[in-house]
């Protein structure tokens, strides 16, 4: 087998312990964001319920606000909601009442953030005024997906905020940067990988530092997204050939390779 073919095969191997792993989890989660629906708002949202569980108000709500809302929660107590509102982030506002434990996830449509997905942990209690009014402010979105890319308490969420924070414009440069760089600090070693690759993407932003100590991640999927997001740079590759990881080596080894035929 010539070395060109060697490492193919290596690359088919590399491919298929990734799958089996679950190493490029990150990458999943970014598909899964571009299949999801975003809602689009009818401006009539309306719910009234008395003294129902909690389960079937959160169906009722998530059918009308065409919303998927995962109720996370272990209560399931009777609740009463009465909500008219324009806007599907108000009417769930409501729904959810003051002080609900929850996280809300935007998706990009046609260059907007439109919400897609609730999870809930637990409702509020009170009661919402003025709940016709209109209120869906750039601020407000930007916030929900930065306290959902640092703080969500499920890694699925912190991971998907940080594939669409990195992808939107709703922040100013400087501050999604400094999400992003937060993020490579985090608990989960697939947010840290999702928020490497987002990092990347910012334009005027020299990422070989944070690539180079992703390397030295403990995590095997953080360092091979280092090894992905490498690009031309061919120190970096030829440090992951050094990698403890059979993994990482041969990735490193499929992306020279690739160099080295771009070059020729």
């Amino acid at each position: 087998m010539n070395y060109h073919g060697e490492m193919a095969f290596l690359f088919e191997e590399f491919m298929l312990k990734i799958l089996i792993n679950g190493v490029v989890a990150c990458v999943l989660c970014q598909c899964l964001m571009c299949f999801a629906q975003p809602v689009l708002p009818t401006h009539d949202y309306q719910l009234t319920a008395k003294s129902q569980p909690i389960a079937k108000v959160l169906t009722d709500a998530a059918k009308i606000a065409q919303v998927t809302i995962h109720y996370l929660g272990s209560e399931n107590n009777e609740i009463s909601v009465s909500c008219h509102a324009t806007s599907v982030q108000r009417f769930l506002q409501c729904v959810l009442k003051p002080g609900a434990n929850s996280v809300f996830r935007y998706g990009l449509f046609e260059q907007s953030l439109v919400l897609s997905e609730v999870w809930v942990y637990s409702v509020g209690s009170g009661s919402f005024s003025a709940l016709d009014e209109q209120v869906t402010p750039h601020d407000d979105n930007a916030a929900q997906l930065v306290d959902a890319a640092l703080s969500a308490e499920h890694v699925m969420l912190r991971e998907s905020a940080m594939a669409e924070l990195a992808d939107s414009d709703i922040l100013e440069q400087s501050r999604k940067t400094q999400v992003l760089l937060v993020g490579l600090s985090d608990k989960s070693s697939s947010v840290r990988a999702q928020a490497l690759a987002g990092l990347v993407k910012q334009p005027g932003y020299d990422t070989d530092s944070e690539l180079n100590a992703a390397l030295s991640d403990k995590a095997v999927d953080v360092r091979l997204m280092a090894v992905d997001q490498a690009s031309t740079n061919r120190a970096l590759l030829q440090k992951a050939l050094q990698d403890t990881d059979a993994t990482v080596r041969q990735y490193a080894a499929y992306k020279l390779s690739e160099l080295v035929q771009s070059s020729n």
